[in-house]
């Protein structure tokens, strides 16, 4: 079958995003902003803080007596359990995550999970812009590769389009919102019926003479938030809070 000349650019320009997205699959980027790295597993439910992204210092600083103690139970000898230890902490999560490590991502928490009964990937909630809330309950997979709704524990109402109100708060404009929705909030002002990328609506809070305040508020497209979090064009960084953040930000190796 010949292919005509719009169907071969439509063939390369998807060939191309695949080669971007597989150079920057993580969906995950970590920071130090002064307080540590906050890590994607949690405790008995509590966030993980290090200084890094070692899983030697994640262990040492988190798990260690307990993993010694299980590892000597699951071990033939005790020379076997240091071993195994050994094999596990000699990784760096980003590697991991970009599997270009020994022990990948998915294969670090399979046996964590089952050597560790307190530990286990984070959970959380989506944060879209830099002001504001969402109730969008979101769990990272087990292989460290996707985000997804956390159904059992979201508080968020969606609608037939899986959309959802988010509230950005009182005496909130678009220039507060940061880079991801500030530009679409900006258009949904000035164009009628205008439908954004991750907004189908916006509408700006008000002051009312009488006291009535109205907050800022919005209709995010959840569904689309997440596909391209989960095809690399959006990235995800964990922030401390109860429950744990996961602040969406664009992709900076894009």
């Amino acid at each position: 079958m010949k292919l005509t000349t719009k169907e071969i650019k439509k063939i390369i320009k998807e060939e191309m995003r695949k080669l971007l997205s597989e150079g920057s699959r993580m969906i995950m980027s970590f920071e130090d902003f002064g307080d540590g790295v906050y890590m994607p597993f949690t405790k008995d439910g509590k966030m993980l803080k290090t200084s890094t992204t070692s899983i030697a210092e994640l262990i040492d600083t988190h798990f260690m007596p307990e993993l010694l103690e299980a590892l000597e139970q699951v071990s033939d000898t005790p020379k076997e359990a240091k071993k195994d230890l050994e094999k596990m902490r000699n990784n760096d999560l980003q590697k991991m995550l970009n599997e270009t490590s020994l022990i990948g991502f998915p294969q670090f928490v399979e046996l964590m999970k089952s050597l560790l009964p307190s530990f286990d990937v984070i959970r959380g909630n989506l944060q879209v812009a830099d002001v504001g809330y969402t109730d969008i309950a979101v769990k990272l997979t087990d292989d460290g590769r996707n985000l997804l709704l956390d159904k059992e524990n979201t508080d968020a109402e969606f609608d037939d389009d899986g959309d959802v109100e988010v509230y950005f708060g009182y005496g909130t404009d678009t220039e507060d919102l940061g880079p991801l929705l500030e530009r679409e909030a900006e258009r949904h002002e000035n164009e009628y019926e205008y439908e954004g990328v991750y907004l189908a609506a916006y509408e700006e809070g008000e002051s009312d003479y009488d006291g009535r305040d109205e907050p800022t508020t919005g209709i995010l497209r959840v569904n689309k938030v997440l596909e391209d979090i989960n095809n690399g064009t959006l990235t995800v960084r964990l922030e401390l809070s109860d429950p744990p953040l996961f602040a969406v930000e664009r992709n900076r190796d894009l």
